[in-house]
């Protein structure tokens, strides 16, 4: 990606000073066209142009129209840098708008899955310590203080990637405005947040009220059936996830690139 990001740069130095040269070839033609203009105007009309134009030894002044055309030059010279350090600054902006954005959306579908292996990870320790060898949730359950401790250190670390991921997605809706070009790019990313949204709701609902309810709400939302316990559900649900984060990665390719040719054009 850095490697497309310098040639892009390069690209659009090149085509940036292209159209500078054109630029300024077309504006002196029109420069030259006017100048001609007028000395047409100045030869077809019955005015008498000597009066003001001509020196009283009787030479036409061509100092003066040579600093008139010089002054035209400076004028629209500094129009154009005026015009190119927008276009310039508006370019900056943008590439860097995107690598924030880009790095945002990479660790936030990092951070997504990670979160989603946390919640498996703390829904199969849940099922060791409350569901007997029939599956099936025991009305007496002694838990020790290892036990304890291990889910302690589970559920902060739950905790913990659940606050980052939802600051990332938070940040990726400012970082990205509500307008039709975006509606794809944020239409992805709802899909994976509602994707873990679904099972971050049963955990946090099981973990501030303990109920059997809650605990089977949460087991069944992970794929742990109530007779059974089923690892290939637990990865078929997994790879609904995995699904959305690849199409929010693949929109994202698309999505960057058309910001790149924007940025290049100074847009």
């Amino acid at each position: 990606m850095e490697n497309d990001e310098t040639d892009s740069t390069n690209s659009s130095s090149t085509n940036s000073s292209a159209d500078n040269t054109e630029y300024k070839k077309i504006n002196w033609k029109l420069i030259i066209v006017i100048f001609f203009l007028l000395i047409a105007i100045f030869l077809i009309l019955p005015i008498p142009w000597q009066k003001y134009w001509y020196e009283d030894n009787g030479h036409f002044p061509w100092i003066g129209v040579s600093a008139f055309i010089a002054a035209i030059g400076f004028i629209d010279n500094q129009r154009w840098e005026r015009k190119k350090l927008n276009a310039d600054i508006k370019s900056k902006s943008r590439i860097n708008w995107m690598v924030t954005v880009r790095d945002l959306l990479a660790s936030y579908t990092t951070d997504s899955e990670r979160l989603y292996s946390t919640m498996i990870e703390l829904a199969r320790f849940l099922a060791t310590i409350y569901l007997d060898k029939n599956n099936q949730v025991r009305q007496n359950v002694h838990i020790s203080v290892q036990q304890q401790n291990d889910f302690l250190i589970l559920n902060k670390r739950f905790n913990d990637e659940s606050q980052k991921q939802t600051v990332e997605h938070r940040k990726l809706l400012l970082y990205i405005p509500v307008v039709p070009d975006n509606t794809e790019i944020l239409s992805k990313i709802e899909d994976i947040e509602t994707e873990v949204n679904s099972s971050r709701h049963k955990v946090t609902t099981w973990v501030n009220e303990p109920s059997i309810d809650n605990l089977e709400n949460l087991l069944d939302e992970i794929c742990y059936m109530k007779n059974s316990i089923s690892e290939h559900d637990i990865q078929k649900r997994k790879t609904v996830l995995n699904n959305a984060i690849k199409d929010a990665i693949c929109v994202g390719r698309s999505y960057f690139k058309g910001e790149w040719e924007r940025a290049k054009k100074g847009k």
